[in-house]
């Protein structure tokens, strides 16, 4: 334990630095360039949180799990600032659990790809294991649209005001009709528009804050944005994409374990990582 307390520490660093600049930024809440401020500084807190959680695998007891209590401080860090600046009225445990949420949804399908080696290894190179990992790899690609949706909490949109824009961008675009849904944390503000394209029907999801702060026609144009995305990622290359990553399943949770499994143990505790 001893060993780990420098690695732990240098993990720490860019949620103090975070919690130290915000400081400052809310003196400057009502500075014409925070803008271009909040960028700067978010562009310096990734750099350093990249220098420090790649840093600390190389110190004594530094190790993956880590990253875990790092992101924890970046995000306590960042909070208290973000919301005096945004006029936010969440408490920290709900901004952490939105942040958990929208992590997952994004990222977990890689996350979990990439653990896979690892997982197999701890449990001794169970079948069982490697079947299921597999199975929830596979039906997770395969929903993955479907599973943004739940753990954002999206629900769907329905603006009387906004529908003759959409169609109107509709009736001139290559591509399906997607479901249209909303989403946002209670208390807080996310402002974003995203596109999800699937095999099983592509959606497009605004944020509630998008929809409450831009006019009809700032939304029509990020909506022609968004439906521009599903244009290029249509049902042959989501098809295309869903193989491919079927196939990444296969090797990262079948082939990867099944090779690391079978190799020297001296190799088996630096692979699974890598």
């Amino acid at each position: 334990m001893g060993s780990s307390v420098v690695a732990f520490a240098v993990v720490l660093l860019p949620g103090i630095a975070a919690w130290w600049t915000g400081r400052r930024l809310i003196s400057l809440r009502d500075d014409p360039a925070l803008p271009e401020r909040l960028m700067a500084r978010r562009t310096r807190l990734a750099q350093a949180a990249g220098i420090c959680w790649a840093g600390q695998l190389f110190l004594p007891g530094g190790a993956l799990w880590m990253l875990a209590p790092g992101l924890l401080a970046l995000l306590t860090g960042s909070f208290a600032s973000r919301r005096a600046l945004f006029d936010e009225s969440w408490g920290l445990p709900s901004y952490l659990a939105w942040a958990l949420r929208l992590g997952v949804a994004s990222g977990g399908f890689w996350t979990l790809l990439a653990a896979a080696p690892s997982i197999v290894e701890w449990v001794g190179g169970s079948w069982l294991t490697i079947a299921t990992l597999a199975a929830a790899l596979f039906a997770w690609s395969l929903w993955f649209a479907a599973i943004f949706r739940a753990l954002s909490g999206a629900r769907r949109l329905d603006r009387s005001d906004l529908q003759p824009a959409f169609d109107e961008i509709l009736a001139r675009s290559r591509a399906k009709a997607p479901g249209l849904y909303h989403a946002g944390p209670r208390g807080g503000r996310w402002v974003s528009a995203l596109a999800l394209p699937s095999v099983r029907g592509s959606a497009v999801l605004m944020s509630d804050t998008l929809l409450d702060l831009f006019d009809r026609d700032e939304i029509a144009a990020i909506f022609a944005h968004e439906v521009a995305h599903l244009e290029h990622y249509d049902r042959r290359r989501c098809l295309f994409m869903l193989l491919s990553q079927w196939l990444i399943v296969l090797l990262g949770v079948v082939a990867a374990p099944v090779v690391i499994h079978s190799i020297d143990l001296g190799l088996r505790s630096w692979i699974p990582g890598i």
